[in-house]
């Protein structure tokens, strides 16, 4: 690394924490922090490597006024201070030099580290600036693949978020090495998994997920086989959000399959009821042509389930539905996903005489039906409407 190279980093190292001044000269900007500054991208958070990481990041958090949280074991692993809305994570040098932390690592991108100490050069002991420049994924060495198998599923992550292509003999020991990675946690599976489905460049989602299918790790974080016409799908979704993408994978598959897996690396169930969601309502407009749009089922789904089931519907090819679905939402969208009964229980209950119950229930939900689709539209109305159900229900 040139030293103008080195000067810039330190600059943009400065502008994106702007308290790493209060960190010890004796620690190294390393890891992801810094490979984003040499892309020209803004880090999530700074990864600061330095021997005594725990007193260090105490000493830190005081001088900061941060706020300190242990994120691993005793005496502790990592030690995050999060101070002025940044991130700093703090942690152990692990060999007995930073150039030994290093050939630790997995890819040569992240292998690079920045001592905080102005008068020290940067060091890249395995290329990876010039890895970046050349937008390529190369490991630092296969054996750290034995260390923890699941940097085979990072490489995928990483060669997708970033757009690279990956070494050929880095491709050929990721997948000797794929069948570990059913060992760890599925929690760490789903963090890798999420952040590749969130990738923004759609040729590299598409390359990212070949390579997911080919390294037979599909079923395995995704709970569904990746074939080419998913894939393709998947690809052509748009904005980068798993839930739509994972959405568009489940209609492809095995929908309750994809959704155990989801819970089960972390997604969480309220982003997994938005799967199921989306997928009842991208298969109800995929079987829309020219008959009215339900906006009963918009309704129930939500406003983001239908945004997201019309990417899917375009995806998929059905250009004219997803615009005929489009134009419903942009004209009727708010009197829709806004919609309440015009009538609460109470005064239902005073028209009907009935008790509480779900006699109660299923009139305002039928008040509800008629109003979205146009056979209500004021209160008069809904009375009339409630006492005929009500005469029904005798």
């Amino acid at each position: 690394m040139d030293a103008a190279t080195g000067v810039a980093l330190r600059d943009a190292a400065r502008h994106a924490f702007p308290l790493i001044a209060r960190v010890s000269a004796r620690g190294y900007l390393v890891g992801g922090a810094l490979r984003d500054l040499v892309l020209g991208r803004l880090p999530r958070d700074a990864d600061i490597a330095i021997g005594g990481a725990a007193d260090e990041a105490a000493r830190f958090a005081a001088k900061s006024g941060g706020r300190m949280t242990a994120l691993s074991g005793a005496p502790f692993d990592v030690v995050r201070v999060t101070a002025s809305g940044v991130v700093y994570d703090f942690a152990e040098i692990v060999g007995a030099s930073i150039e030994d932390d290093l050939s630790r690592r997995d890819f040569t991108i992240g292998a690079i580290a920045l001592p905080l100490d102005a008068a020290r050069d940067a060091i890249d002991p395995f290329g990876g600036i010039e890895d970046l420049d050349s937008r390529l994924l190369r490991m630092v060495r296969e054996s750290n693949f034995d260390d923890d198998p699941l940097r085979v599923l990072r490489g995928v992550r990483l060669a997708t978020e970033l757009a690279l292509r990956v070494d050929g003999e880095t491709l050929a020991a990721m997948r000797r090495h794929a069948e570990g990675v059913a060992e760890c946690a599925s929690e760490r599976m789903g963090t890798e998994w999420l952040a590749l489905l969130e990738a923004e460049d759609a040729v590299a989602l598409r390359q990212g997920l070949e390579l997911l299918r080919e390294l037979g790790l599909d079923q395995l974080v995704a709970g569904a086989t990746l074939d080419a016409m998913t894939i393709e799908r998947v690809a052509k979704t748009g904005e980068p959000d798993a839930v739509t993408r994972l959405a568009a994978i489940a209609l492809g598959g095995n929908e309750t399959a994809l959704c155990d897996a989801a819970l089960r690396t972390g997604l969480g169930s309220s982003r997994v009821g938005a799967i199921r969601r989306t997928c009842r309502l991208a298969r109800i407009l995929d079987a829309t042509t020219e008959m009215p749009i339900d906006p009963v089922a918009l309704h129930d789904e939500g406003e983001d389930a239908a945004r997201r089931a019309v990417a899917i519907v375009r995806a998929s090819g059905k250009h004219d539905v997803a615009d005929l679905v489009a134009r419903f939402i942009a004209r009727e969208g708010a009197r829709v996903f806004g919609a309440r009964p015009l009538l609460d229980g109470l005064e239902i209950a005073a028209i009907t005489s009935l008790p509480p119950g779900p006699r109660i229930g299923a009139i305002r939900r039928a008040l509800l039906v008629a109003q979205l689709r146009g056979e209500v539209w004021d209160e008069a109305q809904a009375r009339e409407l409630v006492e005929k159900h009500a005469v029904r229900s005798e």
